[in-house]
């Protein structure tokens, strides 16, 4: 990929990477102490979260990746108040086309409740995860952009305590998207609704330096 291009590409990716980790930390901030999402984030943070001096250092790189068991906090939709949402990337902007793979997972209560005097005390948290990821340049079948089942978050496919056992390798969904950034949108429309994307970019337009490109953002806007 041309230098000027693949520089163009990894700025908008980490724009919106700041910008999902920012309000994932003002969510953090804001939860009380009595929130029924404590559990839920006792159990994501056996990983750790990544700050904003990390994504910071890590923006730089062409290639690179998130430390194993560290995760970037986003914030969870508004209705889900047991749950909680983290991201987990790996990214290669060196190649002919970008190599990225963004992990969502999702810490909630297990829908089902369990008898007894206080249900939802007993519900257990599960994992599931779902990840984001280019098109397969070396397979055949996943030459899109497009989401899968996970039980990791990370290329290894090391399943995380808690994971629910289904399928990790079907169904593929097919995504709107041209650019690795792309991926990030199409994770958080598919947590918060298409209308999102609204504030998402306000946000975006506001970063200072290195910032998602105007000409990106406009892009996106012409989705809806």
């Amino acid at each position: 990929m041309a230098d000027d291009v693949s520089k163009i590409q990894r700025e908008a990716f980490f724009a919106v990477l700041r910008i999902l980790g920012a309000q994932g930390q003002k969510w953090l901030r804001e939860l009380p102490g009595t929130s029924k999402a404590r559990k839920a984030l006792q159990e994501a943070r056996k990983g750790d979260f990544i700050t904003e001096s990390d994504l910071h250092g890590h923006q730089y790189n062409t290639k690179g990746h998130f430390p194993e068991g560290r995760y970037l906090l986003v914030r969870p939709p508004n209705k889900e108040v047991s749950s909680v949402c983290a991201l987990s990337c790996v990214w290669d902007f060196d190649g002919d086309e970008p190599d990225i793979s963004c992990y969502l997972g999702i810490w909630t209560p297990r829908p089902v409740p369990q008898q007894g005097d206080d249900i939802e005390e007993k519900r257990p948290i599960i994992f599931l995860g779902y990840r984001f990821e280019t098109p397969d340049a070396d397979g055949t079948k996943h030459k899109f952009f497009h989401s899968q089942p996970s039980r990791s978050m990370d290329r290894a496919k090391r399943d995380l305590p808690r994971a629910v056992h289904h399928h990790s390798g079907m169904p593929t969904f097919q995504l709107n998207a041209a650019q690795p950034a792309d991926l990030l949108v199409n994770m958080a429309i598919s947590l918060h609704g298409r209308d999102y994307v609204t504030e998402l970019f306000s946000d975006v337009t506001k970063l200072p330096r290195p910032k998602a490109p105007p000409a990106y953002v406009e892009r996106i806007k012409k989705w809806f």
